[in-house]
């Protein structure tokens, strides 16, 4: 019961944040928003029929130039790439405007909206949980490439988090040959423990991918120019695929030797394992883990997100929360939708709210531990 009255009480006061601070300057914005999305639909519009007109004045060249002195030539060919250039400026151009528009959103508002939340703090594109720490939750294959957005810091009773929307890609080769590979894309959280997990437990959605078959991303991003090369050669081709995949899975095996052994969980939900796997190192400490109500707010957490997969790992002192989705996370305003509706707002709170959720159940603020 405290729980929920404390939620109440929080919900209640964020909405009154909002209502006294929040909505005066969303309503003084809004005449702003609507001129730069006038600005964003002409830029779109006028880029879209510059290229439009690019190919039609390409047709006609033939029967103009025909008919005009040869002075005339080098001044029409001259329009024609004025117009294909300003098209792909304005194409270009306008999407930024969705994103500065949202950034000075965040920049005027988002500490008054976070008042409520007590101590957390947000910044933008700093990588407050660093790639080592990434990889040693073992939640991610191999990457090369991280672009961050939106980071917040900070302290929940007593209990430091740290949360990070991230975009982990594995790049390798260049030009025709160049690979592209989503590793992920999402919301990573990292709570502090204050007990130290000796054993590794993790969870994550079937088919996902994490350190325990890299090898497998790493052998088809590297396989791509020889799938290309298939239908010329497919003889060859095909045994330096197969040749490769071992070379691949041998690495995997010594590079994560000293990886502990996780074996499979059994948990007594059927909806859960019917989506998750679970795996440990320890299966009597994963049981303690993964409790009934553990599970129930590890899916509110989803459902917050609009999650497509999730995983999470117990490890070390950490205990770290990855969110897979293709939404733009912990936005407080748009270009396109009219501010003076808190939709964005309440999703934003709907959100920050799971997390803290979260960290309430394990009661990591207790010094006794999990």
């Amino acid at each position: 019961m405290p729980k929920n009255k404390g939620y109440l009480q929080r919900t209640l006061e964020f909405h009154k944040n909002y209502k006294s601070k929040i909505a005066p300057i969303f309503r003084s914005y809004e005449a702003f928003r609507k001129k730069e999305l006038a600005k964003f639909w002409f830029m779109i519009i006028s880029g879209i029929l510059m290229l439009c007109n690019f190919p039609l004045m390409l047709l006609l060249s033939d029967s103009i130039l025909s008919d005009i002195a040869c002075d005339y030539f080098v001044a029409y060919l001259i329009l024609m790439m004025i117009f294909m250039t300003l098209g792909i400026l304005l194409l270009f151009i306008a999407p930024k405007k969705i994103k500065n528009f949202a950034m000075k959103i965040k920049s005027d508002c988002l500490s008054k909206l976070l008042e409520v939340f007590g101590d957390i703090r947000w910044q933008n594109g700093k990588n407050i949980i660093d790639d080592w720490e990434l990889n040693r939750s073992a939640l991610f294959s191999n990457f090369n490439t991280r672009y961050t957005d939106d980071e917040f810091s900070g302290s929940f009773k007593g209990v430091p988090f740290k949360i990070c929307e991230t975009n982990l890609l594995q790049i390798s080769g260049s030009g025709k040959s160049r690979t592209c590979i989503p590793v992920f894309k999402g919301v990573v959280i990292q709570f502090k423990s204050n007990k130290i997990i000796r054993n590794r437990t993790m969870i994550a959605t079937k088919g996902d991918c994490t350190a325990k078959n890299s090898w497998l991303l790493l052998w088809l991003g590297l396989s791509m120019p020889l799938i290309q090369m298939l239908i010329e050669q497919p003889a060859g081709c095909l045994i330096a695929f197969v040749v490769l995949g071992l070379i691949c899975w041998g690495g995997s095996k010594i590079l994560y030797k000293d990886e502990e052994r996780l074996d499979e969980v059994k948990l007594e939900d059927p909806k859960f394992c019917k989506k998750f796997n679970a795996y440990s190192s320890d299966q009597v400490e994963a049981r303690y883990l993964l409790t009934t109500a553990f599970i129930e707010r590890f899916q509110n957490l989803n459902t917050a997100f609009g999650a497509k997969k999730a995983k999470c790992s117990f490890y070390g002192d950490k205990i770290m929360f990855a969110i897979s989705t293709n939404k733009n996370l912990f936005e407080v305003g748009s270009l396109f939708k009219s501010l003076e509706k808190p939709g964005a707002v309440n999703q934003f709170y709907n959100e920050l709210v799971s997390i803290y959720s979260m960290i309430d159940y394990f009661k990591l603020d207790e010094k006794v531990g999990l």
